[in-house]
């Protein structure tokens, strides 16, 4: 695997087991995952694992798929589909050399897609095509000639 899936993996991989073990009750849990529990608390945000992503990485994966880069106070990215605007847009700011966690969240539903998906769609896993059909199944774009 690439550098990019192999760190997709383990991400999932870990936030699986996040999850699992931050839904149990401690009770239920061994001595291992009680302490790895304890102290993921204590060092991340409550539920939330920080993985940012570099903003340059994020605007040029989003060209890839069709959106046009125009620059002002913000960095603006819209899609175009069949020559046309839509209303799939999303923005990044000058001032972010990487995007937090939760901004890639907004971002995510911004252009109509789920936290993974949208991560599929910057690293080239998931195909302009494949966006394109998740955008027409939502409405969000119209396969108008």
């Amino acid at each position: 695997p690439t550098r990019t899936e192999a760190i997709a993996d383990l991400n999932s991989a870990f936030d699986d087991l996040w999850r699992e073990i931050i839904e149990e009750a401690d009770e239920s849990l061994d001595s291992a995952a009680i302490e790895i529990k304890r102290i993921l608390l204590n060092h991340l945000k409550i539920g939330a694992i920080e993985m940012a992503r570099d903003a340059r990485d994020v605007v040029a994966g989003l060209v890839r798929k069709g959106f046009v880069k125009t620059e002002g106070d913000h960095i603006f990215l819209r899609l175009r589909y069949k020559g046309k605007k839509t209303i799939v847009s999303t923005k990044v700011s000058w001032s972010h050399k990487d995007i937090s966690d939760n901004l890639i969240s907004v971002m995510s539903s911004r252009v109509g897609l789920n936290r993974r998906e949208f991560e599929n769609l910057i690293d080239c896993d998931l195909s302009y095509e494949d966006y394109i059909s998740i955008l027409l199944i939502q409405g969000l774009i119209a396969n108008d000639p």
